[in-house]
């Protein structure tokens, strides 16, 4: 149903550009007892505090433009080995409708799999932030970078990826390390050298690769059902209904009015409240 809405808003020129994406997982904890079991129920072990210590993981797409807030669905994803091709899939999408331009994912998703999908689809332009490892070359040219200066590392090996990637080391502004888990520093894994683009650019642009991440707590805070069902495709069927809404609403939002031509402000509960006087109501029709 979104592929569906994502190529309407190509006939509004939504897509007549190629847009930034962001890569991401979520987790929807499990706090019931019981139910068909751990296999049918697609559960994992959940890294986030809950009393079952178990839950869901879905994996999303969305466009990080602040003029197409849209994202391209949620997946199930019951195991990590998954996620790589819904991320793939996804992307395929959005290659299909306007382009792909750079693509952001997560540390979450360090591994040579990441970055092969990254090449595939967007070529040199995608970008992954880097764990801060324990060893290896990649945590050597991070430690070797001095605390307040940034650097670039070209064709530093990393696991079984061939050509090697580069290392771009950004110094983090020291009121924003507590939320870098206290590190001087930003690493990312990267194909763009300097002759591409600024380097402080792919700090900055990637800092709004959150977005997703605001796209996640409002589709499981405002926009989705609530439910304490323990079918995961229910709960999946759920979140992409959640999806269409949160799309509309973005859609709407960067509309404008008709009188005045001013963007319109819509509040998401409104947009819900109209698809379901325009979907269920019928002129004229009488009670029964």
């Amino acid at each position: 149903m979104n592929r569906r809405f994502i190529r309407f808003a190509s006939t509004l020129g939504f897509f007549d550009r190629a847009y930034d994406y962001a890569l991401d997982p979520t987790w929807i904890t499990w706090g019931g007892d019981g139910g068909p079991g751990n296999e049918e129920m697609m559960l994992i072990e959940n890294p986030e505090e809950c009393d079952t210590g178990k839950g869901w993981c879905f994996t999303a797409l969305a466009v990080m433009d602040l003029d197409a807030r849209f994202a391209l669905g949620v997946d199930l994803a019951p195991d990590k080995s998954q996620r790589t091709g819904q991320f793939r899939r996804m992307l395929r999408v959005a290659a299909r409708e306007g382009g792909v331009g750079r693509v952001h994912i997560d540390r979450e998703f360090f591994d040579g799999d990441a970055v092969r999908l990254c090449r595939a689809v967007a070529k040199r332009n995608w970008v992954i932030q880097a764990k801060i490892p324990k060893k290896g070359a990649v945590a050597s040219v991070i430690n070797e970078t001095p605390i307040g200066e940034s650097e670039f590392y070209k064709g530093v090996p990393f696991s079984d990826v061939t050509p090697n990637p580069n290392v771009y080391v950004h110094s983090v502004p020291e009121w924003l390390r507590e939320q870098n888990g206290g590190h001087p520093h930003m690493a990312f894994l990267t194909d763009l050298t300097p002759e591409d683009v600024d380097l402080s650019d792919i700090y900055e642009t990637y800092l709004k690769r959150w977005s997703i991440e605001t796209f996640f707590r409002q589709l499981k805070h405002e926009f989705a059902s609530q439910t304490e069902s323990a079918s995961p495709t229910l709960r999946l069927f759920l979140l992409n209904v959640a999806t269409l809404f949160y799309n509309m609403h973005a859609l709407m939002n960067r509309a404008v009015g008709p009188e005045y031509g001013l963007r319109l402000d819509v509040p998401y509960y409104d947009v819900l409240i109209s698809v379901v006087e325009a979907t269920f109501t019928r002129t004229g029709a009488t009670e029964r």
